[in-house]
């Protein structure tokens, strides 16, 4: 071990740990797992008029787990156009900016189709705990697309909850998004 008066470089060690966890937690494509809790995230939100009531709950469901949230809009429950929130919102994922993005309109249809015009952001519509699950384990999805319309509260906070908290789990689905990649750089 290496001494200096006054320095310990354990601790050292254990800092350059955590920066590097923070800084590179989106680039590895998941959270690392640190004393029983998750690194958090910071997550973009964005809905159309029929997204607004959710994302309120959604929003007060992520900084509640210490997530940093950034409200793309709408504000109100007005009629809006939905593209003009998704857009930057995803954008801001694209940029690194936000590690993931949910958004939530009527079905999610339309903010999925938005999000799923960026490359490399694999925006997925959940409908069920498992596609939650199912989404994150296999697709590495970084985009979350619900349905207000579609469910009660209750369960697309729990859809929330089930994406936020699942990893990736490579191997043999790894291979398949670097195809998916290689897709996207040929065109």
């Amino acid at each position: 071990m290496i001494s200096h008066p006054g320095i310990d470089f354990h601790m050292i060690d254990l800092h350059v740990f955590f920066l590097f966890a923070y800084f590179f937690q989106g680039e590895l494509g998941f959270p690392f797992k640190i004393f029983g809790g998750w690194l958090k995230m910071k997550i973009a939100l964005a809905n159309d008029h029929a997204g607004y009531e959710a994302k309120i709950k959604i929003k007060e469901l992520l900084e509640q787990e210490s997530h940093s949230v950034q409200d793309f809009g709408s504000h109100d429950s007005g009629s809006c156009d939905y593209p003009d929130y998704a857009i930057p919102a995803v954008k801001s994922v694209v940029d690194g900016k936000n590690d993931r993005a949910i958004l939530i309109c009527t079905n999610g249809i339309g903010m999925c189709i938005v999000a799923n015009k960026f490359p490399g952001i694999h925006a997925a519509l959940v409908y069920s705990e498992k596609t939650a699950a199912i989404t994150r384990k296999h697709h590495d999805s970084r985009v979350l697309c619900l349905g207000a319309r579609e469910f009660p509260e209750k369960d697309l906070l729990k859809f929330v909850e089930i994406w936020m908290n699942t990893e990736f789990e490579g191997g043999r689905h790894s291979r398949r998004i670097e195809k998916i990649r290689e897709f996207e750089k040929s065109t």
